[in-house]
Order: C-alpha cells, then structure tokens, then sequence
C-alpha cells in the first residue's frame, strides 16, 4: 500500500522562516550562508533528493533550496554523517551516506522508508514528501531491526552545561537514540551517533524533565531510525512500540 504525506511551507510572508525580513542570508540580497559539509560527501554541501534534485543545510541547521532558507526545515548539527531531519520539530527525514557513481559516497536525504524526499517548488509555496512501497513482504522486513534495550538508565544534571538533563550511553556499541517526554507529550531530541560512555545533553531543566515523566528512549543501531511498526512512520513521543528502520 503506497503511503504519502505533502506539507506545504510558506515562502511569501516568512512566517514559516525566520520571521525577520534580515534574519536569514539568502533569504534576499547577495549574502550566502555557509553550509554543512557531510562526512565522505563527495558533492560536499549538496545532499541529493528524489528526481535528481538537491538540498544543502546552513551550518545552524536550517534547509536552504533554490536560493531561500526554511527555517522550519532543519537538521539536527551534532552528526555530519547520519542526520535527522525535522519538520516544524518534528522528525521526518534523515541525511544518510550512500553509494554513488564510479565508487564515490554522497549524502542523501531519506524517508523512514528508504525512499528519497521530494522536493516541489510552485509558486509561493515548496512542498516536501515521502512516498514509499509496501508496508509488508519482504521489502520491509530486510529493513527493520529490533531496537536495543537497556542503554539508558536515569537523567543527571549536567553541571558543564547550566545544569541541563543529560544521560549516557551506558551500552558497549555506538547507537542512534531518540528521546521523547515520557508523558507521551511535546517533540523529541535524537543523537544519531552517540558513542559509548558519551552523553547526551538534552537542552532541558531537570525540573521540565520530572514533570513531563522523564525520558522514554528508542534506540537502533547507528544507520537506523525509530519508526512505528505499523505505519513505519517517524516515532512519535505518544508510540509504546517501535522497530528500527534503514
């Protein structure tokens, strides 16, 4: 059963942007703004999505295509390899490695399930979406991998950092994590490459953390992503299951 989703962005009112007319380079004028250049990429700020076409992300993250950035449109910059892409705070997409011509490596942005994301200017708007194949057979469960257990125990206050709630990644492997509200509730953080015995400092007090029932973690093997079972869309912070999907 083929799946899809469109999000249409505004670029008129940059409401959706930065909401500030000089806010972003290349929103107008001749300023350019620098860009994440991805690890083994061998088109080095270019990552590639569906009908030939590509992306790049500023260095703050932020999607940049045909000469506007989409502020609402972002990459989380901890990972310059494996990367989760969010719309409006909520992960979509991931920028991957993958095989390209004549032996080479190039960064390419990916749907939960495999698929490249598209990218369709008209206009004033810029729609970008996900379609795939079927949801079962074989073409699924090539891809999928249970997550892993057991990686994660209580959050600590991370005196480096303004105190901030922060945990470590008490498991033997490198692993892909994504962290939600463990009430079920707001938008989720991911680390994408997060080594042994490295923490992971998740940008909230301990006081916003205990009252939203800690931290609930989805973790796969690095390459991987959280997704639901059953839809094998991007995990939500409400999911009580989940496989990992490549």
């Amino acid at each position: 059963m083929k799946k899809a989703f469109f999000v249409l962005l505004s670029i008129l009112v940059l409401a959706l942007m930065t909401g500030c007319p000089s806010g972003d380079p290349g929103l107008g004028g001749n300023s350019t703004p620098s860009f994440i250049t991805w690890n083994g990429n061998a088109n080095g700020s270019w990552v590639a999505v569906a009908n030939n076409d590509s992306v790049q992300f500023t260095t703050d993250g932020k999607m940049y295509y045909n000469g506007s950035t989409y502020s609402n449109i972002t990459v989380n910059t901890d990972s310059k390899s494996d990367a989760t892409v969010y719309l409006n705070g909520i992960a979509m997409a991931s920028v991957v490695s993958a095989s390209g011509t004549s032996n080479t490596t190039i960064a390419e942005m990916k749907c939960p399930d495999g698929s490249l994301v598209s990218i369709v200017q008209s206009g004033s708007t810029i729609a970008t979406g996900c379609s795939g194949g079927g949801t079962s057979g074989t073409s699924t469960s090539s891809r999928t991998v249970s997550g892993i257990n057991g990686c994660f125990g209580s959050v600590f206050s991370d005196t480096s950092l303004y105190g901030w709630a922060a945990f470590t990644n008490q498991c033997s492997q490198t692993v892909a994590v994504t962290y939600c509200n463990g009430n079920g509730t707001g938008v989720c953080g991911a680390n994408n490459n997060l080594a042994p015995g490295a923490k992971e400092n998740s940008g909230e007090s301990m006081s916003y953390c205990q009252a939203h029932n800690n931290f609930i973690y989805f973790t796969c093997p690095v390459g991987y992503m959280p997704v639901n079972p059953n839809t094998l869309e991007y995990i939500r912070p409400s999911d009580t299951s989940y496989v990992c999907y490549k």
